[in-house]
């Protein structure tokens, strides 16, 4: 066993359950399609860090393989708020015995390798990492302890939430250190700037 593992939180790849303000836009096929897409280049760079993988799905475990993500572990994300899914996924895996712990979600195509690396780098000495996003929020948390106070209170799917957590840290005194800022893609704004990842990526 590693000492390094990496959480992805996944939606089940269903129309008309993901990315749900993009596809207001551009229509529930084509966005399944870009989720799918940004699913792949996730699962490829997390592939390119030498961490153990597990891939925690909102609503079910799928029944087939997903190519690019032959090595995860699947489970399933526990019930409640952003926050106790996340507070839950963290403890279930660092009591595994894991030394450190990163978690992402699928939506930031902007991630590379060199930010993960970066991440578990930052944990050798600091209590969190934090992978600030442009929309307020974080594409990138990472803890090597059990620190569920930075998941309470946090008002999630605002702007707030990267600032509030940071504030939380600092009030418990949890030592942080933050990753350079990238963008989620949610938005028809996020998919007009980010799409050349998307589309110039091959599967």
């Amino acid at each position: 066993m590693r000492k390094e593992a990496i959480i992805i939180f996944q939606k089940n790849p269903e129309k008309g359950r993901v990315k749900t303000r993009l596809a207001a836009d551009i229509g529930e096929d084509q966005a399944l399609e870009v989720y799918l897409k940004l699913c792949e280049i996730c699962y490829k760079t997390c592939n390119s860090y030498p961490a153990d993988k597990f891939l925690f799905f909102d609503s079910y475990l799928p029944s087939d393989i997903i190519p690019g993500a032959e090595g995860f572990q699947y489970l399933i994300q526990d019930a409640g708020d952003l926050g106790n899914k996340m507070n839950e996924a963290l403890q279930r895996i660092l009591g595994k015995g894991y030394e450190k712990v990163v978690l992402i979600g699928t939506d930031c195509p902007e991630l590379t390798s060199e930010h993960l690396k970066q991440a578990f780098e930052y944990l050798e000495y600091n209590d969190v990492v934090l992978g600030p996003a442009l929309d307020g929020g974080y594409y990138l948390v990472g803890v090597k302890n059990k620190v569920p106070e930075i998941f309470d209170g946090i008002p999630w799917s605002t702007n707030e939430v990267l600032k509030k957590t940071i504030k939380k840290c600092t009030s418990i005194g949890l030592s942080y250190k933050s990753l350079t800022e990238l963008s989620d893609l949610d938005t028809l704004d996020d998919w007009n700037r980010l799409k050349y990842l998307i589309v110039g990526n091959p599967g």
